[in-house]
């Protein structure tokens, strides 16, 4: 399992800052080089409507209580009820690290150290995690042919760009569904094939002792943890799936709902319609973007697809009030929370001064998989 190390986190806060304050330097440049353009930045900016604004703080903040309600849920079908407190820090704490590491993945293995630490195997809180990603890839999957076809009629999808966006998003998320359930199955060749590979890279001197076939063994064990956890969350916990899935559908309206609010409190009057579906397709897309916090693709995204609906001398501000309601708020939340917790825990995050674990390898605490 990946360990988070302060030297990592700083680094990829830095990276995090140094792309997003270059990014929105160049969006600076493009849309206020003009006097003509800055005089009407600055004459729209007193047009703001502070009750708009708030009025997205108040959404941002129920759909991150949302959120943690729902990882509560998905534990609670997974066999063990977490904390609030545990929920928040997992939720926000996550996305912070999400936010200083590459493909967004360092919140991966704080969400699976803190399950573990809550009572669930490691098998089982893989399984909270990836029901939490695919409920809300389902509903996309499903949503998008049906926003399509009801509303293919709209001036959005008369852009190559979005059309193409959009086949690629839905392609993107369907294959990696197929990929997931195909390895649910678990078909006998699959270990057959792994086993040989790590047989013939072991021959070559690529691998060296066993323990790459300790490493398969152990991952083998944990991926029959996470089938069972599977199909005990959809056999006995099938109502909880049902409930989660609806909060994800509360948390995905009010996720999109929040770009069209923040138009509002900019004076404009956008069309609620269009805002949403170039809101779904960014936040789908930037899920798999390389960057720390999708920093940088995610701003020139935003100028690329909401400048359909954004005038130019808004469209910097609007960015900059997008980007802060979806992400550097909750993440800056999260990072407060995320410091609380290793005071509190007291274990040092450094695994090169200290022979104990750091809090985010979770090798020391995968003894909990055995008793459940």
């Amino acid at each position: 399992m990946a360990i988070i190390t302060p030297e990592k986190v700083k680094r990829g806060l830095r990276i995090f800052l140094l792309i997003t304050i270059l990014t929105l330097l160049v969006l600076f440049f493009f849309t206020v080089r003009k006097e003509t353009l800055r005089q009407e930045t600055w004459e729209g900016l007193k047009q703001i409507k502070t009750t708009f604004l708030l009025l997205a703080l108040f959404i941002t903040l129920l759909r991150l209580y949302g959120e943690t309600l729902r990882i509560q849920v998905l534990a609670w079908a997974g066999g063990k009820w977490i904390s609030l407190k545990d929920s928040l820090d997992l939720n926000l704490g996550s996305l912070f690290l999400g936010a200083v590491t590459p493909f967004q993945s360092g919140g991966i293995p704080l969400q699976l150290y803190i399950l573990n630490k809550s009572g669930l195997s490691i098998g089982r809180g893989t399984n909270v995690i990836l029901l939490k990603g695919l409920l809300p890839s389902l509903l996309f999957l499903i949503s998008l042919p049906f926003i399509i076809f009801y509303f293919g009629d709209l001036e959005l999808f008369d852009s190559p760009l979005i059309r193409n966006l959009a086949r690629y998003i839905f392609s993107l998320y369907l294959l990696l569904i197929f990929l997931l359930f195909y390895l649910l199955l678990n078909p006998p060749w699959f270990k057959k094939g792994l086993l040989r590979l790590e047989g013939f890279l072991r021959r070559r001197g690529i691998v060296k002792g066993e323990w790459g076939l300790k490493l398969l063994e152990k991952g083998f064990l944990q991926l029959e943890e996470f089938k069972k956890g599977l199909k005990e969350s959809i056999g006995i916990g099938r109502m909880k799936l049902l409930l989660a899935f609806l909060l994800s559908i509360i948390g995905l309206a009010l996720h999109l709902i929040t770009a069209p609010v923040l138009l509002l409190g900019l004076g404009l009057n956008p069309p609620f319609l269009t805002t949403m579906v170039l809101q779904m397709l960014l936040y789908f897309l930037l899920l798999f973007v390389p960057t720390p916090g999708a920093s940088g693709i995610a701003e020139l995204g935003g100028f690329a697809l909401f400048s359909l609906v954004c005038p130019d001398h808004l469209l910097l501000p609007f960015i900059f009030l997008w980007r802060f309601f979806y992400l550097y708020l909750a993440a800056a939340i999260g990072g407060g929370l995320l410091l609380q917790r290793v005071k509190r825990s007291g274990i040092q995050m450094n695994a090169s001064t200290e022979k104990k674990d750091p809090p985010f390898s979770i090798s020391s605490h995968s003894r909990n998989s055995e008793g459940q």
